[in-house]
């Protein structure tokens, strides 16, 4: 655009200068020049003569003075003349031959002539200009084409369409390219591709290279997964029971302890994502699909072992509540009734007895609930509360870890701040390292055994719930050197 009007200005000036040049030549015109020359000469009346026999006549004649005049006059002659050496005989002269001159009839036509021929340059100078103009055209329409040309040769080569050289050449590579993204696209075949098109071509580049890579990402966190994966045959069962039927008040962070579990079963003990079945208010047909009846214990947890290479672990946060008749622990299901746990909740004891029956390697269960009856939002019984009952709670075999939130008729507690249960909150703290460190009985070995967690929890959860004007201490049930985790 630049060079377009620095062309255009160039010209004007050439067609201004061979018009003034025409103009220029005429008597009247050389009369008004030199009645200025003789003005700076001192010869005023040579000026007044001029003037009379020039300026006085038609009124062609006074135009071309008075172009002559001010175009030369003292002022704007100033950085001229006045630093020339002015013969001023020599401008009497002219004068004299001015003033001598006889201007007949045919001096009008002649002058007019003039005029016609500055025209005629006029218009060579405007058809120059156009040619020019037309030609600087030309010029970009070519730069922008090879612009389109080599963008079009990038992005077909994205898109495995083009294998040649990326220049600014429509070649017959680039012809075959596009005939063939053509036919891909179900457009007309013809070889041939307009800007939009190109702009086309290069949305589907840019989609092609962003799948690309996020095809190449997704095979990053792929591997980086896979290296994750320690413990290939672990399975685990993760219940998160928050919303319940009726008026059961909710456990809000069960969904926390869910999530927060199943990322350390992950990423410190190396389970594998699809070995980890997430459970959401979980109901009794979802306890006993998973774990079992009383009748078998057969459940879809037995189907998911690989015999004696599995490592199984259960984790449940939700409610807990003490049978009315029998005495006994129960885990609450969504669709349970409290006060008749016996026959709408399911039994920590068949949970246990199943669980032993299964083909494990090792089996660890973490209850974050209690029986106690009351809940942070809550009590969760309506006839008789667990703190009344002296709950029976089953025994545990050698080959199970259990660790419970609790004691008997003791609720679980929340830290509404970190939005987790209490219990979660330092069981995960403990398994991540913390229990075996030496300021809490550890060991610095690296592993985490039950007894570090007990002592752990001991000081810790157990502290922060008295700080709240709770009681809570957790119940550990298994062999204290079991360890637990690895860090």
């Amino acid at each position: 655009m630049k060079t377009n009007t620095l062309i255009t200005l160039i010209l004007v000036f050439f067609l201004s200068f061979l018009c003034q040049a025409a103009i220029g030549s005429t008597p009247p015109y050389r009369a008004g020049k030199f009645a200025v020359l003789s003005e700076y000469c001192g010869i005023f009346e040579d000026s007044n003569k001029l003037f009379l026999k020039y300026a006085k006549g038609n009124f062609q004649e006074k135009e071309e003075f008075y172009n002559g005049y001010q175009e030369n006059d003292l002022e704007s002659a100033a950085g001229g003349y006045f630093n020339q050496s002015l013969d001023c005989r020599e401008v009497s002269k002219e004068v004299k031959r001015l003033l001598n001159a006889v201007l007949d009839p045919g001096s009008i036509k002649r002058m007019r002539t003039s005029r016609g021929s500055g025209l005629q340059v006029e218009e060579l100078a405007r058809k120059e200009i156009e040619k020019r103009l037309r030609l600087e055209q030309r010029r970009l329409e070519k730069e922008k084409t090879a612009v389109l040309v080599r963008k079009a040769k990038e992005a077909l080569l994205i898109l495995n369409l083009y294998s040649g050289p990326i220049d600014d050449v429509f070649d017959i590579k680039l012809k075959t390219a596009i005939r063939a993204w053509q036919r891909r696209n179900k457009l007309k075949v013809d070889g041939e591709v307009s800007e939009n098109q190109i702009k086309t071509i290069e949305r589907q580049a840019v989609s092609f290279l962003e799948e690309r890579e996020e095809k190449r990402l997704a095979e990053e966190r792929r591997l980086a997964e896979e290296k994750k994966i320690k413990n290939r045959d672990a399975v685990a069962i993760v219940i998160a029971n928050k919303t319940y039927l009726g008026s059961i008040p909710k456990v809000d962070f069960a969904e926390n302890d869910a999530s927060a579990f199943t990322k350390f079963l992950i990423d410190k003990l190396g389970y594998r994502k699809g070995n980890i079945h997430l459970v959401r208010d979980a109901t009794k047909a979802k306890f006993e699909l998973y774990f079992g009846n009383k009748d078998t214990h057969k459940g879809k947890l037995f189907d998911l072992i690989k015999a004696r290479k599995a490592d199984v672990t259960i984790f449940y946060s939700g409610h807990g509540v003490a049978g009315n008749r029998d005495k006994r622990g129960y885990l609450l299901p969504v669709d349970g009734e409290p006060d008749y746990a016996e026959f709408t909740a399911y039994p920590l004891e068949l949970l246990v007895k199943n669980l032993e029956k299964q083909p494990a390697k090792t089996m660890r269960i973490y209850l974050d609930t209690c029986f106690s009856g009351k809940s942070g939002n809550g009590w969760i019984t309506k006839n008789i509360s667990g703190l009344s009952v002296e709950i029976r709670m089953p025994k545990i075999p050698k080959k199970i870890v259990v660790v419970s939130a609790a004691k008997v008729n003791e609720p679980a507690n929340w830290d509404v701040e970190a939005e987790q249960g209490l219990f979660t909150k330092h069981l995960l703290l403990a398994l991540n390292g913390k229990a075996d460190l030496k300021k809490y009985g550890g060991n610095k070995d690296g592993q985490v055994t039950l007894k570090e967690l007990k002592e752990y929890l001991d000081d810790e959860m157990t502290y922060q719930a008295a700080t709240m004007n709770r009681r809570q201490n957790a119940d550990i049930s298994g062999n204290l050197q079991t360890v637990l985790s690895t860090y």
